[in-house]
């Protein structure tokens, strides 16, 4: 626990030192394409310092009519910890959880239903075009538990390095 409230006071101490790019309450909306998988979501800073970013995923592929179709819904919250200011240029750590279902339909058959649950880490960079647009990228590490049908058998976890995302914000204010 000490070391968490250390860790916690280093980066306050860091963010207040070099002053991030975003001020507090401001707002707005995100695009982005993380794993595979185009989001939209919103960006909220609730301080200089933190931001919250909720996003949520949908896709849907059918690749031909007699092989079926994937619809695929994922929620996701972040939470941007601004730890530096280069000019234009912010850096943050950003921990997450994620949410996945997956329903796959075959053409002949049951549909079945997979779901993820996942906690994130990554490293980001934001990038100030204007006071408006900002461009981000990350990295990161992820740890994933499936259900994959409900059987203990189908059931797996998985840690994931080189988790990406890239995308841009535009804020209202």
């Amino acid at each position: 626990m000490k070391k968490i409230l250390a860790l916690t006071a280093a980066m306050a101490i860091s963010s207040a030192a070099f002053g991030a790019n975003v001020k507090a309450s401001k707002f707005g909306v995100d695009f982005s394409y993380a794993n595979q998988l185009p989001t939209l979501g919103v960006m909220w800073h609730v301080t200089d310092m933190i931001a919250l970013r909720p996003s949520l995923g949908f896709s849907s592929t059918t690749t031909d009519p007699n092989t079926g179709s994937t619809t695929v819904l994922n929620f996701g919250i972040a939470v941007p910890i601004y730890l530096a200011n280069f000019n234009a240029l912010d850096l943050y750590v950003a921990p997450g959880f994620t949410y996945k279902s997956t329903n796959t339909k075959p053409a002949t058959g049951s549909s079945t239903t997979a779901s993820d649950i996942g906690v994130t880490a990554a490293l980001g960079l934001q990038v100030k075009v204007t006071d408006q647009l900002h461009l981000f990228g990350e990295m990161g590490l992820g740890y994933t538990g499936s259900n994959n049908g409900g059987s203990p058998a189908a059931k797996s976890t998985v840690i994931a390095t080189g988790t990406t995302s890239i995308g841009a914000t535009f804020y209202f204010n």
